[in-house]
């Protein structure tokens, strides 16, 4: 074999590896044809240049063409894929190459290659992709060269946003990288922000006849930590004249794999999105039809804080087709505007009937000068009471009270805004204002079902929006004595100051609420919050965050924190992490601390927020560190099995504090279950926070994390859960979001009611909800009450239950039957989709759908509709 110029020969680097004690995944011959497509993926770690690829062969094995890819390893875990196109008649299969450089330091775990569909290499082909962008963008491009802007601003991405070039890279012709790796380029533009409606503008500088945009946008990966990877769930064009009014000219949505038929990029678009990271992500140049008249044109992601792209081009239309500026038949929306606007999440403001839940309100302040101080009003009927906070939670500064009144038998509220510092005001308008707590009392005239929200300065109302108003009748769920659902980072500042909050609590089925009796910002009317609770017949759960209390008490002390993070020979710190291997004087504080309060406040449940180490590249810091190395040494391990090890031995004290008394608590760890895995450098991937080592022996119960409307992965996660503790129901809890989820990036909708069910009928017996401000309305509190009231008669079947194989005629839906004795609860959900689904299921006996009560006979056979985006739940009786 010939030596490459960059170093070694393949049989010298694997012999390299296994002196290193790795072991590589190698594949096995793979047979192709002429001009077909092999995609080859190489999964590593360590430092330095390699290359890894493909070697062609004919039948008596000759060696005809080489295909390389040249890397560079940068300390960290990495998965590199391209696709190779057979191009010599003679080539019948294909054997794996890698090439070390020299001082190279690359740990290779495998590579992988398989044949591509013609439809795949076209996607991943860069010529392809490019060569369809200039199909797409003939004609006169109107933005030539031309300045855009952008909202929110592109400085929020440094990666991209370096050169200050972002107005005029999209529009000067030039491509990204060669790999689609845009979001790395300094010739593309990116977004990393927490809010939402990404949009471009351009300003054609006239009225100009316009027949659609294209943009080149990254994507091609669905659930993965690289969030550039994903293709918008929405994408939208929008058009105006005079840059006050816009239009929508189009709207394209997301389908699924199982509805791609449907796509017909007109309104709904299919691209393939794999969940396997070994696979690169893509560029697709989208087309967006707009025909119509239009000075500016806006490409907006409306459900989206993360999108990169490198090109986009705004065609001038030749020809006006029968429904030109059809556009302008619709709504006009100020996308775009220079005043403050205050509304709700919702297109509907929604109230309960007899209990105070909350509501977060939108700011949206584009005013020149945004220091001024200005007010804001609420305007309710009569028969709505809000609750008058004298001590409303921090940031109260975003809700101080300027004045009520009463006009025409309604209720106006008027407050003000007055931040410290213009950070602080930009930071909690990401999240919301309030929370405002409202209940209505007495009926409400029809005429009067509307709720009126203005911004003014002084006397002058800067912008006035009114909206529908709905009451909801939540009907109180019945106490819950084995499932338990409450709030997580609900903190507890929020809680107490809740008006009438355990009563709140109690009515949408809440039973166990969070205390944190470890942190030293805890104060004694928390203390008199969890003496309430438990004479309220309430549970709690313990969430507390150790490691990062080891920090505060030494931060109290004024003690340099930096002292307990790894540190270098020269006594540097090299993370900014917390050792593992500290167990110094603040260590034992907590320790201490944990065992006196799990006396002073048991605790049915603890959760230990341990998040130390979840970044990749964790144990980096660990190999790098004296502290950690004198440990190893002294247990006399590899770095192997240290990194996981010592993760495992610092949580484990945690479990021993807490567990004894005569209430011992139910102990997990979050996001500790066996799905979590976590890569580094030095040693490869290791099960986060030493999952391996603390299951069973310091910790009950597995914690999945899902913050994803994604309600298809709620199922799978719960149920890997539910199949690792071998069907033990009280050792699964899951933590979920709703309302507008974790990080206000999605509207849940009724899948906080879905999301419900399927972890319940897929092994959990508990819900943790993060975060207090992704409940923004009474709305998402209502839909989690409506699954919890469905469930609440079958706690017998969730916790003795079997879960039997089970599944409908249909294969694209998913299916969860639970028995016990003679009933069994069947799930059926078809999420995602655009269309209902017919299935047919193996179920006999009498037949009950839960939501609307309607009653059916199955004999062997039962067939049944499941609405788009939607689910039905049975019960079937023997």
């Amino acid at each position: 074999m010939k030596k490459s110029c960059l170093g070694v020969s393949l049989l010298v680097f694997l012999a390299a590896l296994s002196c290193l004690g790795a072991k590589v995944e190698m594949p096995k011959e793979l047979k192709v044809c002429f001009g077909e497509s092999v995609g080859v993926n190489a999964f590593y770690n360590g430092a330095g240049p390699f290359q890894f690829g493909i070697v062609e062969l004919d039948r008596n094995g000759k060696e005809l063409k080489r295909t390389l890819k040249r890397y560079v390893g940068r300390n960290m875990p990495d998965n590199r894929t391209f696709v190779a196109v057979i191009q010599n008649p003679a080539t019948v299969k294909v054997k794996a190459l890698y090439v070390m450089g020299k001082g190279s330091t690359i740990r290779l775990h495998h590579i992988k290659f398989s044949h591509l569909s013609k439809e795949m290499t076209r996607l991943y082909s860069v010529k392809e992709n490019r060569k369809l962008w200039f199909e797409r963008t003939k004609g006169v491009n109107l933005i030539a060269g031309k300045k855009l802007s952008f909202s929110p601003s592109t400085k929020s991405y440094p990666l991209t946003y370096k050169g200050g070039t972002d107005e005029t890279d999209l529009t000067d012709g030039k491509f990204g990288r060669d790999d689609d790796q845009i979001w790395f380029d300094g010739r593309a533009v990116a977004w990393s922000d927490l809010r939402l409606n990404l949009s471009i503008i351009a300003d054609l500088g006239k009225v100009e006849r316009v027949e659609k945009t294209v943009i080149r946008l990254v994507g091609g990966k669905f659930n993965t930590v690289n969030r550039f990877s994903v293709f918008p769930p929405v994408l939208e064009a929008w058009v105006s004249k005079d840059g006050k009014n816009y239009y929508l000219a189009r709207r394209l949505t997301l389908l699924g794999e199982a509805e791609k038929a449907d796509s017909d990029w007109k309104t709904l678009y299919y691209l393939p999105q794999t969940t396997d990271r070994t696979w690169p992500s893509y560029v697709y140049p989208f087309e967006l039809t707009i025909q119509a008249d239009a000075r500016y044109v806006v490409i907006r992601s409306p459900k989206q804080h993360y999108m990169a792209t490198d090109e986009m081009a705004v065609i001038r239309a030749e020809k006006k087709s029968a429904a030109y500026n059809s556009a302008y038949k619709g709504d006009a929306v100020p996308l775009f505007h220079t005043t403050a606007i205050l509304s709700p999440y919702y297109t509907k403001f929604y109230v309960a009937k007899g209990i105070y839940l909350p509501n977060l309100l939108r700011m949206d302040d584009k005013r020149v000068n945004r220091s001024k101080p200005f007010s804001y009003e609420l305007d309710l009927p009569a028969g709505v009471k809000m609750y008058d906070d004298p001590n409303p939670p921090w940031p109260a500064f975003t809700r101080i009270k300027q004045g009520f009144r009463t006009e025409k038998g309604r209720n106006i509220w008027r407050f003000g805004i007055k931040s410290p510092n213009m950070q602080a005001y930009d930071t909690y308008l990401k999240y919301g204002i309030g929370p405002f707590y409202f209940k209505a009392e007495g009926k409400v005239p029809a005429g009067d079902m509307y709720a009126v929200f203005r911004t003014l300065d002084g006397d002058k109302v800067l912008y006035s929006k009114r909206l529908p108003l709905e009451i909801l009748q939540i009907k109180e769920v019945p106490v819950l004595k084995h499932i338990n659902v409450g709030p997580a980072f609900f903190f507890e500042r929020y809680l107490i100051t809740w008006p009438e909050f355990f009563k709140s609590m109690r009515a949408i089925g809440f039973n166990t609420m969070r205390f944190d009796y470890l942190s030293p910002q805890s104060e004694e009317r928390y203390a008199n919050f969890y003496r309430e609770g438990v004479k309220n017949g309430f549970r709690f759960r313990g969430q507390m965050s150790c490691a990062a209390c080891v920090e505060l008490y030494a931060a109290r002390d004024k003690v340099d924190v930096k002292s307990l993070y790894c540190y270098g020979a020269d006594g540097k710190p090299v993370s900014r992490r917390m050792c593992p291997s500290y167990r110094g004087k603040y260590f034992l504080k907590v320790l201490d601390i944990l065992r006196t309060n799990s006396l002073k406040y048991p605790m049915e449940f603890i959760s230990f927020d341990e998040e130390a180490w979840c970044h990749y590249r964790s144990g980096d810091a660990f190999t790098k560190c004296v502290r950690c190395d004198a440990f190893r040494k002294s247990k006399n391990m590899t770095w192997k099995d240290f990194v996981p090890w010592v993760q495992a031995d610092y949580n484990s004290e945690f479990y021993k504090a807490v567990k004894h008394g005569k209430k011992t608590p139910t102990v997990g760890y979050y996001n500790v279950h066996p799905g979590h895995i976590i890569g580094n450098s030095t040693v490869g991937p290791v099960p986060f926070n030493g999952f391996n080592l603390l299951y069973p022996k310091y910790c009950d119960e597995l914690q999945p994390s899902i913050y994803s409307p994604n309600t298809p992965l709620v199922h799978l996660s719960v149920r890997n859960a539910f199949d690792y503790v071998q069907y033990r129901p009280e050792k699964v809890q899951v933590w979920l979001s709703a309302g507008v989820g974790a990080y206000a990036a999605n509207e849940y909708g009724r899948h906080s009611m879905y999301q419900v069910l399927e972890a319940l009928m897929n092994g959990a017996t508990g819900i943790q909800y993060y975060y207090y401000q992704s409940f923004v309305s009474p709305r998402d509190y209502a839909y989690v009450a409506e699954a919890l009231r469905l469930v609440a008669p079958y706690e017998d079947i969730f916790m003795k239950g079997s879960m039997p194989a089970f599944a409908g005629s249909n294969k694209a839906l998913l299916y969860t039957a639970r028995t016990y004795k003679n009933r069994t609860l069947v799930l059926v959900g078809n999420y995602g989709s655009f269309r209902s689904a017919a299935t047919v299921l193996p179920i006999k006996g009498k037949v009950t759908d839960l939501e609307n009560g309607r009653k059916y006979t199955a004999n062997g056979s039962f067939r049944c509709s499941i609405p788009a985006d939607s689910c039905r739940f049975f019960l079937v009786e023997k």
